[in-house]
């Protein structure tokens, strides 16, 4: 991907693929019309890699060559499989909704509204979900089936919140609700089954901040926002598909993140520091070498957490 120095205008660009064991390079177009902002480009791949968007310029290639474009710069572009959701193109704008643009560059509006903010994928398992918030009057949610095109609003209790939280297995859906007041809370709902509870915080004596889900577990992690206590939340789904919640306040170092495994969490301040997430209020281990300077760690696939230290 070349552009021209720091120009603080839209410039052409040019899209290169490179081998990287053979060093051949491949350019799969030059100066197509399309501009981006210099400072502002990274490469999206579809799931089969046989496509890649450069976003945010709106234009997407086969990656046997050939462009698809969309027509103009969107504000926000998805995959869902290996069609492409996006809104605020020309070809959207003038009907004021979400679009799909499918492998063999048909496009189609599947969601008319002028309010679109927001869309997360939600593909694990191999579902083909697409998680849209609205915001006209108040905020909203709806879920649209990638295989259906429809789009089902999801439950009224979430009107008003905002996506805070999201579990690794892209099951469970943490909404806060009503911040900075009494109702303040945490709504959670799993649109695989429509299982749903609620979390109050001042029922917890807490602001609520920032949620982490534990991987492998049902289990949520809530900070507070004034001070080092924390609530763990865990979910125990019933046959009847109530789900009863297990709430624990702690006193403690809340973590950065969890290793992949769900076992271990870790927190960078200065110095990166490992605990157990199975006893989260035993003192963690300091990793990174004493007085050296070190960079915000990196949680590997295989478990392993990468620690950029220099003496």
């Amino acid at each position: 991907q070349a552009f021209p120095g720091d120009a603080p205008l839209p410039v052409p660009f040019s899209v290169l693929r490179l081998d990287v064991g053979t060093a051949r390079e491949e350019l799969l177009a030059k100066g197509h019309g399309f501009s981006v902002q210099t400072r502002a480009n990274t490469f999206l791949l579809s799931p089969a890699r046989t496509e890649v968007c450069v976003d945010p310029a709106s234009a997407v290639f086969a990656l046997d060559g050939g462009p698809k474009p969309i027509g103009a710069r969107c504000d926000r572009l998805v995959f869902v499989g290996e069609d492409i959701y996006y809104y605020g193109g020309t070809i959207c704008r003038s009907t004021a909704g979400l679009c799909r643009l499918h492998p063999d560059g048909t496009s189609e509006l599947v969601f008319a509204s002028a309010g679109i903010v927001g869309l997360e994928p939600l593909t694990s398992n191999g579902a083909r979900k697409l998680l849209i918030s609205t915001l006209t009057l108040d905020w909203q949610f709806w879920l649209l089936d990638g295989a259906s095109a429809a789009v089902p609003p999801l439950p009224a209790e979430t009107q008003g919140a905002r996506l805070s939280t999201l579990s690794p297995d892209e099951r469970w859906l943490g909404l806060a609700t009503a911040p900075g007041s009494e109702g303040e809370g945490l709504f959670l709902y799993d649109w695989t089954t429509g299982s749903q509870a609620r979390v109050v915080a001042r029922q917890l004596g807490q602001t609520l901040d920032k949620g982490l889900w534990r991987p492998g577990r049902d289990e949520l992690w809530l900070a507070d926002r004034d001070t080092d206590q924390f609530t763990i939340v865990k979910l125990a789904r019933a046959a009847d598909g109530t789900v009863a919640l297990d709430l624990r306040v702690h006193h403690g170092t809340f973590p950065d993140g969890f290793l992949p495994d769900g076992r271990h969490w870790y927190h960078f301040a200065g110095a990166v520091y490992v605990g157990s997430a199975d006893d989260p209020e035993a003192a963690p281990l300091p990793i990174s070498h004493a007085g050296a300077e070190t960079d915000v760690p990196l949680a590997l696939a295989d478990g392993r957490l990468l620690v950029a230290s220099l003496a």
